[in-house]
Protein backbone atom coordinates (compact mmCIF):
# COMPACT_ATOMS: atom_id res chain seq x y z
CA UNK A 1 0.00 0.00 0.00
CA UNK A 2 1.70 3.39 1.27
CA UNK A 3 5.33 3.90 1.11
CA UNK A 4 5.65 6.92 2.74
CA UNK A 5 6.21 7.56 6.43
CA UNK A 6 5.67 10.44 8.61
CA UNK A 7 1.73 12.61 9.19
CA UNK A 8 0.01 15.24 7.26
CA UNK A 9 -1.87 17.74 8.08
CA UNK A 10 -5.57 17.15 6.63
CA UNK A 11 -8.70 18.83 6.49
CA UNK A 12 -12.20 17.67 5.38
CA UNK A 13 -12.94 21.15 4.20
CA UNK A 14 -10.90 24.18 2.68
CA UNK A 15 -7.36 24.73 3.72
CA UNK A 16 -5.82 23.06 6.93
CA UNK A 17 -4.82 25.58 9.99
CA UNK A 18 -1.42 27.36 9.05
CA UNK A 19 1.44 25.79 11.58
CA UNK A 20 2.75 28.11 14.59
CA UNK A 21 6.37 28.78 14.36
CA UNK A 22 7.86 26.52 17.81
CA UNK A 23 11.42 26.64 19.11
CA UNK A 24 13.47 23.49 19.00
CA UNK A 25 15.23 21.84 21.70
CA UNK A 26 19.37 21.64 21.24
CA UNK A 27 20.52 18.20 19.87
CA UNK A 28 17.45 17.08 17.82
CA UNK A 29 16.44 15.71 14.29
CA UNK A 30 13.30 16.33 13.13
CA UNK A 31 11.88 15.23 9.79
CA UNK A 32 8.52 16.98 8.16
CA UNK A 33 5.71 14.64 9.24
CA UNK A 34 7.27 13.62 12.48
CA UNK A 35 5.31 14.04 15.71
CA UNK A 36 6.34 16.33 18.72
CA UNK A 37 6.22 17.11 22.01
CA UNK A 38 7.07 20.10 24.00
CA UNK A 39 9.50 19.73 26.48
CA UNK A 40 9.56 21.18 30.05
CA UNK A 41 11.25 23.89 29.07
CA UNK A 42 8.74 24.74 26.28
CA UNK A 43 10.87 23.91 23.29
CA UNK A 44 10.11 21.34 20.81
CA UNK A 45 11.27 17.60 20.42
CA UNK A 46 10.97 14.44 18.72
CA UNK A 47 7.75 12.15 20.02
CA UNK A 48 8.20 8.68 21.12
CA UNK A 49 6.30 5.53 21.01
CA UNK A 50 5.90 6.27 25.29
CA UNK A 51 4.89 10.18 25.11
CA UNK A 52 2.15 10.47 26.86
CA UNK A 53 0.71 13.41 24.99
CA UNK A 54 1.55 15.07 21.63
CA UNK A 55 2.32 18.81 20.69
CA UNK A 56 1.51 19.05 17.20
CA UNK A 57 3.24 17.33 13.60
CA UNK A 58 6.48 19.05 12.13
CA UNK A 59 5.91 21.26 9.37
CA UNK A 60 10.05 20.85 8.05
CA UNK A 61 13.17 19.26 8.45
CA UNK A 62 15.95 20.36 10.54
CA UNK A 63 18.92 18.94 12.72
CA UNK A 64 20.13 20.62 15.47
CA UNK A 65 23.27 20.42 17.26
CA UNK A 66 23.96 21.04 21.43
CA UNK A 67 25.83 24.64 20.66
CA UNK A 68 22.79 25.33 18.31
CA UNK A 69 20.73 28.38 19.64
CA UNK A 70 17.26 27.69 19.29
CA UNK A 71 15.92 27.23 15.87
CA UNK A 72 12.50 27.85 15.12
CA UNK A 73 10.21 25.08 13.33
CA UNK A 74 6.60 25.23 11.97
CA UNK A 75 4.85 23.01 13.95
CA UNK A 76 0.72 21.80 13.03
CA UNK A 77 -0.93 22.07 16.32
CA UNK A 78 -2.91 18.63 17.64
CA UNK A 79 -5.72 20.57 18.43
CA UNK A 80 -9.49 19.38 18.95
CA UNK A 81 -10.55 20.66 15.16
CA UNK A 82 -6.89 19.17 13.49
CA UNK A 83 -6.79 16.12 11.63
CA UNK A 84 -3.97 15.00 10.28
CA UNK A 85 -2.93 11.58 7.58
CA UNK A 86 -0.45 8.64 8.92
CA UNK A 87 -0.04 5.11 7.28
CA UNK A 88 -0.80 2.50 9.58
CA UNK A 89 2.12 0.37 10.38
CA UNK A 90 0.45 -3.17 10.06
CA UNK A 91 -2.81 -4.25 8.44
CA UNK A 92 -5.70 -1.96 8.57
CA UNK A 93 -9.22 -3.07 9.14
CA UNK A 94 -12.72 -0.92 8.67
CA UNK A 95 -13.19 -2.27 12.23
CA UNK A 96 -10.57 -0.38 13.09
CA UNK A 97 -12.33 2.72 12.86
CA UNK A 98 -12.89 4.67 16.02
CA UNK A 99 -9.68 2.61 17.47
CA UNK A 100 -7.64 4.82 20.18
CA UNK A 101 -3.72 3.62 19.42
CA UNK A 102 -0.30 4.82 19.43
CA UNK A 103 2.32 5.67 17.68
CA UNK A 104 5.58 3.87 16.38
CA UNK A 105 9.01 4.77 14.86
CA UNK A 106 11.70 7.08 14.54
CA UNK A 107 12.46 10.15 12.82
CA UNK A 108 11.32 10.36 9.37
CA UNK A 109 9.50 6.84 9.76
CA UNK A 110 6.62 7.58 12.16
CA UNK A 111 3.33 6.17 11.79
CA UNK A 112 0.04 4.83 13.52
CA UNK A 113 0.32 1.88 15.41
CA UNK A 114 -3.02 0.64 15.02
CA UNK A 115 -2.15 -3.04 16.77
CA UNK A 116 -1.04 -1.14 20.42
CA UNK A 117 -3.00 0.90 22.73
CA UNK A 118 -0.57 1.66 25.60
CA UNK A 119 -1.05 5.55 25.36
CA UNK A 120 -3.80 5.86 23.30
CA UNK A 121 -2.88 9.29 22.21
CA UNK A 122 -4.46 8.73 18.63
CA UNK A 123 -8.13 7.94 17.69
CA UNK A 124 -7.96 6.48 13.80
CA UNK A 125 -11.45 7.89 11.85
CA UNK A 126 -11.52 6.33 8.87
CA UNK A 127 -9.05 4.79 6.34
CA UNK A 128 -7.91 7.47 3.37
CA UNK A 129 -7.63 5.68 0.41
CA UNK A 130 -7.11 6.65 -3.20
CA UNK A 131 -9.08 5.53 -6.52
CA UNK A 132 -8.50 1.84 -6.97
CA UNK A 133 -6.53 1.16 -3.57
CA UNK A 134 -7.82 -1.25 -1.16
CA UNK A 135 -7.46 -1.74 2.88
CA UNK A 136 -4.60 -3.76 4.18
CA UNK A 137 -1.35 -3.50 4.48
CA UNK A 138 0.11 0.02 5.58
CA UNK A 139 -3.62 1.78 4.31
CA UNK A 140 -3.20 5.85 4.91
CA UNK A 141 -5.57 6.66 7.82
CA UNK A 142 -6.86 10.57 8.97
CA UNK A 143 -6.82 10.29 12.09
CA UNK A 144 -6.61 13.03 15.72
CA UNK A 145 -4.24 13.40 18.43
CA UNK A 146 -6.53 12.91 21.43
CA UNK A 147 -4.12 13.27 23.88
CA UNK A 148 -2.70 16.47 23.39
CA UNK A 149 -0.20 18.91 24.61
CA UNK A 150 -1.47 21.89 22.35
CA UNK A 151 -4.47 22.88 24.68
CA UNK A 152 -6.23 19.50 25.41
CA UNK A 153 -7.82 17.64 22.95
CA UNK A 154 -11.84 16.17 23.33
CA UNK A 155 -12.20 13.18 20.68
CA UNK A 156 -14.50 15.01 18.12
CA UNK A 157 -17.27 12.57 16.59
CA UNK A 158 -17.75 12.74 12.35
Amino acid sequence: MASWYGFRPFSYSGPVASPTMEKMAASQVLHRGDAVIKNANGYIEIALAASAAIYGVAGSTKTTTAADEKYEIPVYGAGSDSYFIGVSDGTYAKTMEGVYCDIIGATGAMRVDENAAVKKVVRIIQDWLAEGDSIGANTPVIFQFVLSQFGGVTPVEI
